[in-house]
């Protein structure tokens, strides 16, 4: 399940902006994201923004420290009513428009159907399996999952059953109690995140989707550029393909890819 606003943001917009930047000869470029910039010795650093129920740092976690150098983020400091009021003010006719949760490249949010039309990727049929190793039925794609979902799923008894994991070599869908949705820590591609031996066994936080509450956690191992942490408390429904984004109170430290749930420790 990836994040397409995260790779956007590290490997797209924030490239396109800067180097436009440049050709016009502008010192710097500013943007409408709900995030702070510091700037301290020469070194940039991704703060959230004051207001958290519409902070954007999580998905501009990979955006390097070059961009960063030139960007700013002039409404960090204020809420979504505040800006409204001020486009209101300045008779902008976006003041009252609706806000959109959905991914701006894909037509009616219909991600199947985008990649469908975009990447030739059909229904490919495969087993929905027990976490016994039970055939329970079938599905016609791994592609209309993600882990923690409960619709399309048949029925299977009393007990409502979620996608526990999928298996794209075997095609399989694994499904499970709600309880099987809960673990103690992940496993992180650390690739974004610079200096992480320096955050080893420290308290920080983390959210594992753009929309997840920030959740006390502990980095306790690196092995090359994977990372493991630990939660305080167990956490549902960690999702391989989101992004990990660490905090150090309100400044965000680093992050990458999920690789797995880690179920205990």
């Amino acid at each position: 399940t990836p994040n397409p606003c995260v790779a956007c943001n590290t490997f797209i917009k924030f490239d396109e902006l800067s180097y436009y930047a440049k050709s016009i000869d502008a010192d710097y470029f500013a943007t409408g994201h709900y995030a702070k910039i510091r700037h301290d010795g020469g070194q940039s650093y991704l703060e959230a923004a004051a207001d958290p129920a519409k902070d954007q740092s999580y998905f501009l976690m990979g955006v390097s420290q070059e961009n960063l150098n030139k960007c700013l983020f002039p409404i960090g400091d204020f809420s979504k009513d505040q800006i409204r009021d001020f486009a209101r003010e300045a008779g902008l006719p976006v003041c009252e428009k609706a806000d959109s949760m959905e991914v701006c490249f894909i037509p009616e949010n219909n991600y199947r159907k985008f990649l469908e039309e975009s990447y030739q990727i059909t229904d490919d049929p495969g087993d929905i399996i027990s976490e016994s190793g039970e055939v329970l039925g079938k599905h016609k794609g791994i592609h209309h999952f993600t882990v923690g979902q409960r619709k399309g799923l048949p029925a299977h008894g009393l007990d409502a059953h979620y996608v526990i994991r999928l298996e794209s070599e075997t095609k399989r869908v694994i499904v499970g109690l709600d309880k099987s949705l809960f673990s103690e820590g992940l496993s992180l591609d650390g690739i974004y995140f610079e200096r992480a031996e320096e955050f080893l066994n420290r308290p920080l936080t983390v959210k594992i989707r753009s929309r997840s509450a920030l959740i006390p956690s502990t980095l306790v191992q690196k092995e090359g550029s994977k990372l493991i942490a630990r939660f305080e408390t167990p956490q549902r429904a960690v999702t391989p393909g989101q992004f990990a984004v660490f905090y150090d109170r309100n400044r965000v430290v680093g992050g990458g890819p999920i690789l797995k749930a880690v179920a205990n420790f």
